[in-house]
Formats: structure tokens, C-alpha cells, sequence
């Protein structure tokens, strides 16, 4: 028999009262009417354990072998109970005995326990036992109270026995019949309410788990305007704590910082209007703008009166750079077909433009303004050559064929040639924070090569006249928060410089083309690393504060042993005329 499940909750402390004073009482009464004896003592002894095995049961309900013992020990505590009753009875003025009350207790907690049969038992065997102590006081012996002609002695009993005898009887099966149903009807109400509170709980941990695992934020007001949901996604997005807002009015907590959701949400109670999809900007707590998509529906009751209004909605500022990404990749490329194209049909002209006039500097032999002249003419044409060099590198640049690569050794190869580079300076430092081990990506060398390249010699010509120095690192420093979407499949390599940093207006074109700040640029340095990164499947950011430096984070795929990748297949080469070393009209940057 187990343990009744309602006992694990509120009935336990009764039950255990209950059990415990009964037990004093039939302690003191023991102690009062019968006859110290070493019986009395062994037979009290085996009473009490039994009253201390059932009452260990109860408190220990949830471990299986308290369940499997709790029948048998609670009907061994009853039996012993009931006839330690009757001795006290006997010993107490018999069928005159105030401690006949005591069988009523010990029927009343039996229903408790074992509901209507067990407690029909019970009373059954209360009965036995006080039939037997009626027949003892009448002068029965004791080895002729329990045989068959018991039967018969009852009814040659006197008036005052047997009616006193038939009462109790009668009251023994009364009290169990009454409190065994009343003790099953109890037990089935009861389970049915846990089962009922079992499954609200349920549905309502079910329900609000759903909504607080949902991407997109939750708010709910009700028909007064009161917040009565908000949900975790709308406490990262809005930047409010659930329990900071819950109650309190909505345009209340929205008006300052996002007075267009307060207003989209009290709409909705005003004039019963929604949104079915609107943009909106809030402010987050540093007073950025952030773009958040918003729907709103109604709340409605039995007959159809706003109850209240729901808004879900998310934050579109990854969205929102993506689609700049992806207008910035369509320009680039759109930029790029056009400049081949203007750079092939410029550099034939140009190119004979330039042969003839070495050819009359040979020949002509001129000298003063004529000799300056002819000579900005040739200086003019090399430096247009250099222009139309970069716009066919930018045009040129294809999807990488991805291989192992080791970036180590090609960042350590990037710093010696921005080291042999015509912009750098003595007084500028490189200090390269790349691990000893071996770094591997996958990507094409030459684009890897290039990407950096770039990257550090724009860091170069940030420092200007500065004095300072430049690092390569990876990880990436501390200080940069790192990117949404870098995992354990992303590597990071981070170039800092100690120039003189950029605006957020600066930082929103820099990877524009012919965008640059430098008098001598052809702003198309970070264009290309643009692309560049692009071709590799990558990423790249940008954190600067103007006077305080910049830091480029590149996040390239880390290489997979298992993974499958297509053959080493050269690439298009961006380095002017094949040579090793970069030319500084090459690398561009703002």
C-alpha cells in the first residue's frame, strides 16, 4: 500500500498531531490505570515502535521502501493500539470506562489511512476486542471469551451489557462507515484537485516558458493601460526589467526613452487600431536609435470588448546591416565591372600618350619650362597608370578557392613588407602578438595576404606624423567585445593602430569607393579589403574613436580537419606588376 499522495503536502502535519496525541494519551492513561508489570512494559515497548515505524513512514513518504512498508506498519500500530485500549478499558471500570472513547480516536484515524474497507476492519476488530472486555467484566473466563459459546453468553447477558454492549457496536460501524466514506471521498476530491493543479501548472510553466523563449519581444496592457506582461526578449531589446515595469502605466515607462511604442500600444485601447507591421526607432540607455519591426493585435473578452493589447515585435539593427551589406556588395560589384571597363579603354590612349612623349623627351632635348612640361606630362601619365591599376585590382578580385592556410606565416610575411613599404617610418613600431602555434583559416593565401596588407599599411598611414606603434593580434584584444555571430568555427585577427581614429560619419563610408580623407588617396584601399573579405567568406569590423586610434577585427572560417574543401586553384593576383613588394598608391585608405 502506498502512502496517500495528499499526505506529501498538507495533511502531514495533522496526521503526525494526530497520531502523536493519541499516542500521549494512551501513555498517561497506561500509566494511570493498569498495573506496572514487565508485560505492561514489553507490550507499551512494542507499541511505541510500532507508533515510531509509522510515524518515520509518513515523514519519509517519498522513498520507496517507506511506500512499500506503510500498510503493514500502520495496521501493526492499529492492532497494537486498539488492544492496548481494551486493557485500559478493562482495567478502568469495564463497560462503565470514560476510555472506551478512545476505540472512536483509533476508527477516526484509521479512515485517515486505509479509507472504508481498512476502517471497517478496524472497526471490526475494536468490536472483537470490546465484546471480549464486556464478557470478561461479566465474569466470563478468559479461555471461554473467544469461542463459540460467546455467542450464546451474549444474549444471556443482562440489560445494562447488552445494551451498553450493542451501542457501541453499533457506533463502531457507524463512526467507520461515516468517516471511511467520507475519508475515500476526501481522497478522490483530493487527488482530482492535484490532478487539476498538476495540469494548470503545467500548462501555465508550458505557456510561459513559450513565451519566454521566444526571439521576438512580448509585451501585454490591459485595458487601463497597465503593463501585465513582458516577456525576456523585451527586457534585452528595450532594455527594461520585468519586474521594474509590470503593473505601472505603459506611456509612463515608454514616454522618454520610446514615446512611439507607448503611443502604438494605448492605439490599440483608444480606437482599436493595429498594426499589422510598422518600424519604429526606441532609444536604448547610451541614446542610440534602434530599429525594432512591430505588431500589435487585440485582446478581446467574452462580448467582444477590448481587454487589452499585445505588441510583438524585434530588433532590426542586424537586419538592418545586412541589407547594408548587401547594397554595399551589389554597388561594389556594379563599381567594379564599370571601372574594368573605363580602365581598359583609358590605358590604351594613355599608354601611347605616354610612349610618345619619352619618345620627344629623347629626341627633343629641351630645356627650362619646355623640359617641365614635358616632364609633368610623363609624371601625370604614371601616376594615372597607378589609378587605373587600382581600379583593375578592384574589379579583378573573384571568389577565393579556399585551401588550408597558416596565417602566422603570412601575417609574419605582411610585416615585412609593410616594414619595406614607402610610408613607414622608424619611429612607427610593429609588434606582432601571434601565437607560436600554427593558426589555420580557410582561404586563398594571396587574398589572406592582401586583405592584411592593406589593412596595415591604412594603419601606417593612420599614424601620420605620429609616433607609435601597430598590433597584430590574435585573439583579439580585451577591450573589443567580440562579434554576434563569432563561434569556435570563426578566427580573429585584429590590427590596431594609434592614429588619429574616425568618426561614426567617417566609419559609415569608409568602405565606400573613392571615399578617403587623404589628399592623395583614391579611396579605394578599404573597398577592396571590403571585397576581399567578402571573397573569403568573412567579416570585418571597425571600432575607433577619433584622437584614440582604430582597431580592424577580421573574422575568417576557421579550417576543419573533416571538412571537405576544393583543391589549391591560383587566384587572381592583386600586386601591381607582379612584383613582391607593395607600391603605396596600392593599398589606399582613408
Amino acid at each position: 500500500m502506498k502512502i496517500p499522495g495528499f499526505y506529501s503536502d498538507t495533511k502531514v502535519t495533522s496526521l503526525l498531531a494526530f497520531r502523536l496525541a493519541l499516542f500521549l494519551i494512551l501513555l498517561g492513561s497506561s500509566f494511570l490505570f493498569l498495573p506496572l508489570s514487565s508485560f505492561l512494559l514489553s507490550f507499551f515497548s512494542l507499541y511505541g515502535l510500532a507508533t515510531l515505524l509509522f510515524l518515520l513512514c509518513v515523514l519519509f513518504s517519498n522513498l520507496p521502501q517507506a511506500q512499500k512498508w506503510f500498510g503493514l506498519v500502520s495496521y501493526c500500530q492499529l492492532f497494537v493500539e486498539i488492544f492496548l485500549e481494551a486493557l485500559l478499558v478493562n482495567h478502568s471500570g469495564g463497560i462503565h470506562s470514560p476510555l472506551a472513547a478512545l476505540f472512536f480516536l483509533s476508527i477516526v484515524s484509521a479512515s485517515l489511512n486505509h479509507q472504508l474497507v481498512g476502517t471497517v476492519l478496524v472497526a471490526s476488530w475494536a468490536s472483537l476486542l470490546y465484546t471480549g472486555t464486556v464478557l470478561f467484566a461479566a465474569g466470563w473466563e478468559l479461555a471461554n471469551i473467544f469461542s463459540l459459546r460467546a455467542l450464546e453468553g451474549i444474549y444471556s447477558l443482562g440489560d445494562e451489557y447488552f445494551y451498553t454492549l450493542f451501542i457501541y457496536l453499533c457506533s463502531f460501524y457507524l463512526v467507520a462507515f461515516s468517516s471511511g466514506y467520507l475519508a475515500q471521498r476526501l481522497k478522490i476530491k483530493a487527488e482530482l484537485l492535484l490532478t487539476a493543479s498538476r495540469q494548470l501548472r503545467r500548462v501555465r510553466m508550458e505557456t510561459d516558458d513559450i513565451l519566454q523563449h521566444l526571439h521576438s519581444g512580448l509585451i501585454t496592457i490591459d485595458n487601463t493601460g497597465r503593463i501585465v506582461y513582458f516577456n525576456r526578449a523585451a527586457q534585452e531589446i528595450l532594455q527594461y526589467q520585468s519586474k521594474e515595469v509590470q503593473g505601472k502605466d505603459c506611456w509612463a515607462v515608454f514616454q522618454e526613452r520610446m514615446p512611439e511604442l507607448g503611443k502604438d500600444l494605448l492605439a490599440g485601447l483608444e480606437s482599436s487600431q493595429t498594426e499589422v507591421r510598422k518600424e519604429i526607432e526606441i532609444n536604448d540607455l547610451e541614446g542610440r536609435q534602434i530599429p525594432i519591426g512591430i505588431s500589435t493585435s487585440l485582446l478581446q473578452d467574452e462580448e467582444q470588448r477590448t481587454a487589452g493589447v499585445i505588441a510583438l515585435f524585434q530588433d532590426l539593427t542586424h537586419i538592418k546591416e545586412l541589407e547594408d551589406q548587401l547594397r554595399t556588395k551589389d554597388r561594389l560589384a556594379a563599381i567594379g565591372e564599370l571601372s574594368a571597363g573605363i580602365a581598359h579603354e583609358i590605358r590604351n590612349p594613355l599608354a601611347s600618350i605616354s610612349g610618345s612623349v619619352e619618345v620627344l623627351r629623347e629626341e627633343l632635348h629641351l630645356e627650362g619650362d619646355n623640359s617641365n612640361l614635358l616632364e609633368l606630362i610623363i609624371r601625370e601619365s604614371q601616376r594615372l597608370n597607378r589609378i587605373l591599376t587600382e581600379f583593375l585590382n578592384f574589379a579583378r578580385i573573384r571568389s577565393a578557392y579556399f585551401t588550408k592556410v597558416d596565417l602566422v606565416p603570412v601575417l609574419e610575411e605582411v610585416i615585412e613588407l609593410v616594414q619595406k613599404h614607402p610610408s613607414f617610418r622608424p619611429d612607427i613600431g610593429i609588434e606582432n602578438q601571434l601565437p607560436l602555434h600554427p593558426v589555420l583559416v580557410k582561404g586563398e593565401d594571396n587574398h589572406i595576404k592582401q586583405l592584411f596588407l592593406n589593412l596595415a599599411i591604412n594603419a601606417v598611414e593612420a599614424m601620420e606624423a605620429r609616433a607609435g606603434k601597430i598590433i597584430i593580434s590574435n585573439p583579439i584584444p580585451e577591450q573589443i567585445p567580440p562579434a554576434p555571430a563569432s563561434s569556435e568555427k570563426q578566427v580573429a585577427v585584429a590590427i590596431t593602430d594609434q592614429g588619429r581614429g574616425m568618426s561614426k560619419e567617417q566609419m559609415k563610408k569608409m568602405f565606400l569607393p573613392f571615399y578617403s580623407t587623404k589628399k592623395q588617396g583614391t579611396g579605394l584601399g578599404l573597398s577592396i579589403v571590403q571585397r576581399l573579405v567578402d571573397s573569403l567568406n568573412g567579416k570585418i569590423e571597425c571600432h575607433s574613436t577619433v584622437g584614440g586610434g582604430t582597431t580592424f577585427v577580421v573574422y575568417l572560417q576557421k579550417f576543419d580537419q573533416e571538412e571537405k574543401i576544393k583543391p589549391d586553384i591560383p587566384a587572381l593576383i592583386l600586386t601591381p606588376a607582379n612584383n613582391s613588394l607593395p607600391s603605396k598608391e596600392l593599398t589606399p585608405s582613408i
